[in-house]
């Protein structure tokens, strides 16, 4: 049985909590009307999405196969597909896309807690 690094872990524990903080800012921003919280996001945005690739590049097979990999990569690609279309972070957020926002953040984060299988 081989043993992933705790690093490897920790980065993507990061990247889940940083996918959680930019969805988190960009709902506050919206709700309240506060731009500096959504270009704040914006930028921290793309932070969260290296991270968050480096963290899935880190293992050697990706998130472990099936339904991890496919959670994996689907919340990154719909986290990343939102942010894109949103524009610049200036841009405030349309409701739709911070959903998609949330559902890759929340796919991501679902990977990190299915279980191995052996």
């Amino acid at each position: 049985m081989r043993h992933r690094p705790p690093a490897n872990k920790a980065i993507r524990l990061g990247a889940a909590l940083l996918l959680w903080l930019v969805v988190g800012l960009d709902g506050l921003g919206l709700a309240l009307h506060f731009e500096a919280l959504w270009r704040g996001a914006g930028r921290l945005a793309w932070l969260a999405l290296t991270v968050a690739v480096i963290g899935g590049l880190l293992q050697r097979k990706v998130a472990g196969g099936g339904l991890r990999a496919l959670s994996l990569l689907l919340g990154i690609l719909l986290f990343a597909l939102a942010r894109w279309l949103r524009g610049s972070a200036g841009v405030p957020p349309d409701p739709p896309l911070l959903a998609a926002a949330v559902i890759g953040a929340a796919l991501y984060t679902l990977a990190l807690v299915i279980p191995r299988r052996r």
